[in-house]
């Protein structure tokens, strides 16, 4: 094979633009995996969050019309609790060990006129291996919220 037709053989396969097309799907499919990941664990969360609230606005308004002197006793917290915990079952397959352990119940005023139920550090792991795949060494967060109820009660 002479020089010339060396060039040309190399001209002819620098030319050739197969395969390309497999290389562009590799970059942009990446990219999408990681969109479709990504907007997978954001959903989860969001879902989560919403049902923590409900769960604590349901606890609070469960807590300023059926006690007298909500969060005043242990024994009035713990029902509050369990209450809290019990809707939060309804709706996570797999819920944190015990999910009471998360939840508080704090009345305001004296005479009380406002009672907030809280749940502080309920956890959170995505099921994507997004983080891992971007070098992040967390897979979970603590997802906070509370709930604030006017006391419809008598303090009788």
């Amino acid at each position: 094979m002479t020089r010339h037709e060396a060039r040309a053989a190399l001209r002819r396969r620098l030319a050739d633009d197969s395969g390309a097309a497999m290389v562009e799907f590799a970059f942009i499919a990446a990219l999408l995996f990681t969109l479709l990941l990504g907007f997978i664990d954001f959903g989860r969360a969001l879902f989560l969050y919403n049902n923590l609230t409900n769960a604590a606005r349901e606890g609070a308004r469960a807590a300023a019309v059926q006690f007298p002197n909500p969060c005043a006793t242990e024994d009035d917290k713990t029902l509050i609790r369990d209450r809290v915990a019990n809707r939060i079952r309804e709706f996570n397959a797999n819920p944190a060990a015990d999910p009471a352990q998360y939840v508080d119940c704090v009345a305001v005023g004296a005479p009380p006129t406002m009672v907030t139920v809280t749940i502080r550090n309920y956890p959170f792991r995505a099921i994507t291996p997004l983080p891992y795949l971007q070098g992040l060494t967390i897979g979970s967060a603590n997802i906070p919220v509370d709930a604030t109820v006017r006391f419809e009660g008598s303090s009788d």
